[in-house]
């Protein structure tokens, strides 16, 4: 298996959006009971606590982004964001934890929202030139776990054709496989 450090990595986005100043942060993630959210929440969760401020519930928006959903469920996401986004008193900024959801919140903020969204700033994983154009997208962290994917995968067929046993487990780094002035996430983290 390969594992993402969903914690540090919803940890850094939501630090650096709270370091440009935004006291109210969204954040949108993938279904409550998804590992990589119960584990990118606990890293918002300390982001804002070491910031002396807060992460609003109703600020929390869970998405499912698998395209096989009804319509009309991937319509009450969009329909959520863009509530949360359009509130007078709501958030300034949001943490997007997938490509997916980074995209959709570039597409509804380039939908005619922009207008009532003045100072609003996002940071999320993205690949996309369409989202990096994004003028509000102010931190974005390139997604490596296809990198580190096969990379995992080598190593494991290279453990199975060595048949040896391992005590601990082999670690692989990110920055084995990506050169950090290629990621501002990377950067940021010295790796």
């Amino acid at each position: 298996c390969v594992f993402v450090d969903e914690s540090s990595k919803a940890y850094h986005l939501a630090k650096y959006l709270l370091q440009r100043g935004h006291r109210r942060l969204a954040f949108f993630t993938e279904p409550a009971c998804f590992t990589e959210t119960i584990h990118g929440l606990a890293g918002i969760r300390k982001a804002v606590a070491e910031e002396k401020t807060c992460l609003d519930d109703q600020d929390i928006a869970f998405v499912d982004v698998n395209i096989d959903i009804a319509y009309s469920q991937r319509f009450g996401m969009l329909r959520k964001i863009s509530q949360i986004l359009c509130r007078l008193d709501g958030p300034t900024a949001a943490v997007c934890m997938t490509e997916p959801i980074t995209e959709m919140v570039v597409r509804l903020l380039h939908s005619g929202l922009d207008s009532r969204l003045k100072g609003f700033e996002f940071a999320g994983q993205s690949v996309t030139p369409e989202a990096y154009a994004c003028k509000e997208l102010v931190y974005a962290a390139t997604s490596v776990s296809e990198q580190l994917g096969k990379a995992g995968g080598e190593l494991l067929l290279n453990l199975i054709n060595g048949s040896q046993e391992r005590e601990k487990p082999i670690t692989l780094s990110v920055k084995d496989f990506v050169k950090p002035e290629s990621d501002s996430l990377l950067s940021s983290l010295g790796v």
